[in-house]
């Protein structure tokens, strides 16, 4: 019973509570070049099951989301004394943001993955076939196996230390939703295990 309640919660997360409609607007030029380079180590590190396609393909939604489920940066992240301070600037610059949604535009470098962008219409038919088979699949989506969103991306004021939300739904109950959190290391982020909550069926 647990486990009914759970995965329904996350299904109801993941599926139901999708951002409004809200019209997506460009990421400030400022922010680019770092937001995507965050979003890479997000999917060099990834978390979210096989892939098919040769190379392996990738489906995202084309415009950055909320959180659906997972709890608050300062309750689901543990980051060590040295580096409360940058967490905590970080924590306050993703919920400054909060209400903005950003176009996500195919600035990845994935090391040779395709990446699918997928706008609301492609995100919903894929949603709805992925869920109960329900419409015929695309022949543009036939690779799909997921449906990936990211979030927007907090940063610490010196940009060493970034916090995002990565969620997937891969169809029924099935579906993870986390905080990722990465600290830049001779220009390059490396992961942080220091995430205490997220959503997993």
């Amino acid at each position: 019973m647990r486990w009914f309640v759970q995965t329904l919660v996350l299904h109801v997360f993941l599926r139901g509570q999708q951002p409004k409609a809200t019209v997506a607007r460009e990421l400030p030029p400022d922010r680019i070049d770092d937001t995507y380079s965050v979003y890479d180590a997000a999917f060099r590190n990834s978390l979210i099951g096989d892939h098919t396609g040769d190379p392996p393909a990738y489906f995202i939604a084309d415009r950055t989301g909320q959180r659906y489920g997972v709890g608050d940066p300062d309750k689901c992240i543990d980051a060590p004394e040295d580096d409360r301070e940058a967490f905590e600037q970080a924590a306050d610059d993703f919920r400054a943001q909060n209400g903005s949604v950003y176009r996500i535009v195919n600035r990845f470098n994935l090391n040779g993955r395709k990446v699918r962008l997928l706008n609301r219409d492609e995100e919903k038919h894929l949603q709805d076939w992925l869920f109960n088979g329900k419409n015929r699949r695309e022949p543009s989506l036939a690779e799909a196996t997921d449906i990936i969103r990211l979030s927007r991306v907090g940063f610490s004021s010196d940009r060493s230390l970034a916090i995002v939300v990565v969620s997937n739904y891969c169809g029924g109950l099935c579906g993870s939703e986390r905080w990722r959190i990465f600290k830049r290391s001779n220009d390059r982020w490396v992961e942080q295990r220091w995430n205490k909550c997220f959503i997993l069926s």
